[in-house]
């Protein structure tokens, strides 16, 4: 079994500010399956969330048939929740990512109060 780390990083898209304080849940995309969620973390001051997990986490026939590496997407929840941001359609490469950048859009940092 393979362990895997990723970071992250939520800044504000106008300011590059980190944003902390963020729930933020790390998943697998699968096409022919539903999505392996692999954690939920909280970003830091530094607006980072760190994950950990393995590959019998996310590792179903459709990985084994692609190499057994996931697909990583994030989904950045608001305060109360909600799904505020996802970059579900950037989870092309099939390859275990150890950091993704996100830089939330101005209009939803303002919209959430979260500047």
């Amino acid at each position: 079994m393979t362990h895997y780390n990723t970071v992250v990083r939520v800044v504000d898209g106008g300011s590059g500010r980190p944003i902390a304080g963020l729930r933020v849940s790390l998943f697998d995309r699968d096409r022919f399956s539903q999505d392996d969620r692999l954690g939920d973390g909280t970003t830091d001051a530094g607006g980072e969330a760190r994950f950990e997990y393995t590959t019998a986490e996310f590792a179903d026939l459709e990985d084994r048939m692609s190499g057994s590496l996931p697909d990583l997407y994030c989904v950045i929840h608001a305060p109360d929740g909600g799904e505020i941001f996802s970059n579900k359609d950037e989870a092309l490469d099939n390859t275990p990512r150890r950091r993704i950048d996100v830089a939330l859009p101005p209009e939803l940092v303002a919209r959430h109060g979260l500047a």
